[in-house]
């Protein structure tokens, strides 16, 4: 299946539909965790983008 039917499928879910699809997705991804790296984040990192924010 090509990007273009995949996006035009996953629009006509319904939002319910949708969160199940990303949980489904997100349970695969975790099981590989190991294998996916960050991504470099311009101007800071992941959790302050702005690399001045504060969280905690």
């Amino acid at each position: 299946m090509d990007r273009a039917t995949v996006i035009f499928e996953v629009s006509r879910l319904s939002t319910a539909e949708r969160l199940q699809a990303m949980e489904w997705l997100w349970a695969s991804l975790s099981k590989e965790a190991k294998d996916i790296q960050s991504p470099e984040w311009p101007g800071g990192s992941a959790r302050c983008p702005q690399g001045k924010d504060r969280f905690g």
